[in-house]
């Protein structure tokens, strides 16, 4: 295998959970990085930052851009998104984009365990496995900077703030079922309903917009049990502050 395709295939299992949120409806996990990177391009990613950027990060490792690649994964990891995370700690593993660093490679890894995914708590373990006494002492310091940064206590919040202030945008003149509404992917934006209001309504279903749902469900992608309620209209929050991004060679 090429080795630009390594961690696409480690992160081969993110197809099924782009299924369950691609809006064209399919059901289907993809067979390749390149079929998986296609379902991305139909996955809506208004409101949510942590898949925009990690789709971007996805499109840019798979053509050989790893600084590019790292870039937006970290844009991702700022917003609680676990596989840019791991995708961070195996590029150093690898030295794809980054110096290889084993040290770093376990802060990013054991930091997108977080939560206790299988895939992601063995491959942390293997890193550990791999380090030595100092080593191991300098990836724990680093992975607890990490955490004060990017741990979900922190970056959970901003994805909260991005979701409430999305849909508060796009519900600032009422809601309304056959209305024309900018919609965004990772390869750009277009207008959703359009006078057929069925195109719309993955876009407004409630679990893509509630907070609690939509970490769930992502969760349960990575541990292979995904549940989706019913439809519903999602209700708009309030608008905040805005949070700023951080420049390419920021941590």
């Amino acid at each position: 295998m090429a080795p630009r395709f390594v961690l696409m295939a480690a992160l081969l299992p993110l197809s099924f959970a782009a299924c369950v949120l691609a809006q064209d409806g399919a059901g289907k996990a993809p067979e390749s990085p390149r079929q998986a990177l296609s379902v991305l391009d139909k996955t809506y990613t208004t409101g949510h930052p942590d898949l925009y950027y990690e789709f971007d990060g996805m499109h840019r490792f798979v053509v050989g851009d790893y600084r590019g690649a790292m870039h937006y994964f970290r844009l991702a990891a700022r917003y609680a998104d676990k596989p840019s995370q791991l995708s961070i700690g195996l590029m150093y593993l690898e030295g794809q984009g980054v110096p290889r660093s084993p040290v770093m490679a376990y802060a990013w890894v054991a930091l997108a365990a977080e939560r206790n995914y299988p895939q992601f708590m063995a491959t942390r373990d293997a890193i550990w496995g791999q380090l030595d006494a100092d080593q191991r002492r300098q990836a724990t310091q680093q992975e607890q900077a990490l955490y004060a940064q990017y741990g979900d206590p922190v970056a959970k919040l901003r994805l909260e703030q991005a979701m409430r202030d999305s849909l508060a945008d796009m519900s600032a003149g009422g809601l309304r079922p056959h209305q024309d509404v900018a919609v965004y992917t990772s390869t750009g934006g277009g207008q959703c309903a359009g006078g057929d209001a069925r195109d719309c309504d993955k876009l407004y279903a409630d679990w893509f917009w509630n907070p609690r749902h939509y970490f769930a469900t992502r969760d349960a992608a990575w541990s292979g049990t995904v549940t989706v309620g019913s439809l519903q209209k999602a209700v708009p929050a309030k608008a905040g502050n805005r949070g700023q991004e951080p420049a390419a060679g920021q941590p």
